[in-house]
């Protein structure tokens, strides 16, 4: 019988060897998550930018598994690949730590991160909910349904009906980009996602931002109106979004290689077109090299991944 993990390592290695002899200053950026979620937006936006440092960029998704079969197809990839992944927790921590994969957190080579997403909790403009205490009102009298795009994103909403009291319906999707779609459709209440999902529904009239989850607290880009969650009375770390955006590498790709793209990516970060492009999307952009974003795991795993495995081994029972 073919299991899901060699059936995944199968699909990467058909595609391995197209990468053999990759022009290094093209870069093949495959996003661990579908179309529409913050990680798409910002790496679209960061492949857009690269030709001003001299590199052609090509996006492409691979959302299967939440990301895992991104990361097994990364790390077939031979020494002279240009293919990168581009995932924050999903592929890269969650996955590994809920299920045996032929991978975990270290086995790929950081490149850097590049920006910061804010996530929010949010409604149809059209909402009877006109506060994120209106939401938990009607969650207390009754139930609501509370969309998202799984993993990370499913455990805060799992953490805010504790954290409430509230009776919610934790629907989740294979994206934060699908979620919003059904949202908007009337299919649930409310949905919690990305303000890049979020914001230009919310320009249009279309959507209406209740709380964001910022681990700094600070406001949202753009959106400083929109009230931090802990105003519900709750200051529960489950509430808060570690979601960031990063490139990984196979441990074939040579540190050199490596950290001369890290170096072109930090040039990026700081151009106005790039930051104003994050800002309007309620981003940020955030450059950490190779070693930062190797620390920068450690608080990922005591502050996400440890709770998030306790949270769902209770929940499993």
């Amino acid at each position: 019988m073919i299991d899901r993990r060699n059936m995944l390592i199968g699909c990467a290695a058909l595609t391995a060897s197209a990468s053999a002899n990759a022009n290094q200053n093209e870069l093949s950026l495959i996003v661990g998550s579908g179309i529409g979620g913050s990680s798409d937006v910002s790496t679209r936006i960061l492949a857009a930018r690269l030709s001003t440092v001299g590199i052609d960029a090509r996006v492409s998704n691979r959302p299967a598994g939440n990301g895992v079969e991104a990361a097994i197809h990364i790390l077939s990839q031979p020494a002279n690949s240009n293919a990168l992944l581009s995932n924050g927790l999903g592929g890269i921590f969650l996955a590994p730590a809920r299920e045996r994969l032929a991978y975990d957190s270290d086995s790929l080579a950081p490149v850097c991160m590049f920006s910061i997403a804010s996530f929010v909790f949010a409604v149809k403009s059209s909402s009877r909910f006109k506060t994120i205490h209106d939401l938990i009102a009607a969650g207390k009298s009754g139930s609501i349904s509370i969309g998202n795009g799984g993993a990370e994103t499913q455990y805060t909403v799992a953490k805010f009906a504790e954290a409430s009291g509230t009776n919610v319906v934790n629907a989740v999707y294979r994206s934060g980009g699908i979620a919003t779609q059904d949202l908007i459709a009337g299919v649930t209440d409310a949905a919690y996602i990305s303000v890049a999902s979020a914001a230009g529904l919310v320009s249009a009239g279309e959507v209406r931002m209740l709380a964001h989850t910022n681990v700094d607290g600070s406001h949202i880009p753009g959106f400083t109106e929109v009230p931090h969650i802990f105003t519900i009375g709750s200051n529960d770390p489950g509430l808060l979004s570690y979601g960031y955006h990063g490139l990984y590498a196979s441990r074939n790709m040579p540190s050199t290689l490596i950290n001369d793209i890290a170096s072109k990516i930090d040039r990026v970060c700081r151009d106005d077109k790039f930051i104003d492009d994050h800002k309007t999307r309620g981003m940020m952009p955030l450059f950490k090299g190779p070693n930062d974003l190797k620390e920068h795991h450690k608080i990922i795993q005591n502050n996400l991944v440890i709770p998030y495995m306790e949270w769902a081994r209770r929940t499993s029972k």
